[in-house]
């Protein structure tokens, strides 16, 4: 009888326990930019790099690695960035069970962000949203995208974790638009395998924000020692 019941507990336990399910993958392609300014012309690296780096803070999903993402779609000429099908069979590739793609348009003194999420075995649209604000802002925008893509997954009780720390002193928000320029200029330069050139855009970056995140949590850029 002891044998059983001890038996009966333990099926119990397995059976009634919650179960925590892995976190979804997510790729996040680099954003297309519809500008007239050729400063402009990676900021959608630069955002879509920041807002990966937010989401990957949050600990509630896993951001594909940019370099990976870069090698396996570059050999067979895939993007993420094209149509559903084409995006459905990068995400296989990548083994993303959601590719996130965006566009930023130059509006002037503002510009507007716009995100989407599908899920690969399906197809479906899963999430989409857009913010609209000036470019020296940047931290603002990545952070709001990046927790409305959480919250489209229902994984609302991560969002609080892509807050930024605590704000420094306050960078001119000019200045502060040449600092997400600089950013994205290294991640095209990273992209480019142009490792000196990725550093001194950097360099520049940290200089004019030194409080700014998309230096400081950049995990791509980190842990390939470029910054």
């Amino acid at each position: 009888m002891n044998g059983s019941f001890v038996s009966i507990t333990i099926f119990l336990i397995m059976f009634t326990s919650p179960i925590h399910a892995a976190p979804p993958n997510l790729a996040v392609a680099d954003f297309t930019v519809t500008s007239s300014n050729p400063q402009l012309a990676f900021v959608g690296k630069g955002l879509a790099e920041m807002i990966a780096a937010d989401l990957a803070l949050s600990k509630a999903v896993v951001v594909i690695d940019r370099e990976r993402r870069n090698v396996l779609l570059g050999e067979l000429e895939f993007s993420l960035s094209a149509g559903v099908e084409s995006r459905m069979q990068a995400g296989r590739l990548l083994a993303a069970d959601y590719p996130v793609v965006g566009s930023v348009t130059d509006m002037g003194t503002q510009v507007l962000v716009t995100c989407s999420m599908v899920k690969v075995e399906t197809g479906a649209l899963v999430w989409t949203d857009r913010s609209l604000g000036a470019l020296s802002d940047y931290d603002a925008l990545s952070r709001r995208l990046a927790s409305s893509a959480l919250l489209g997954l229902g994984l609302g009780a991560a969002v609080s974790a892509a807050k930024p720390p605590e704000p420094g002193p306050e960078a001119k928000a000019a200045r502060k638009e040449e600092a997400i320029i600089a950013f994205s200029n290294a991640v095209e330069s990273y992209d480019r395998k142009d490792r000196v050139k990725a550093v001194e855009y950097i360099v520049i970056a940290r200089a004019i924000d030194p409080k700014n995140r998309s230096e400081e949590h950049t995990s791509e850029l980190q842990s390939r020692q470029v910054i």
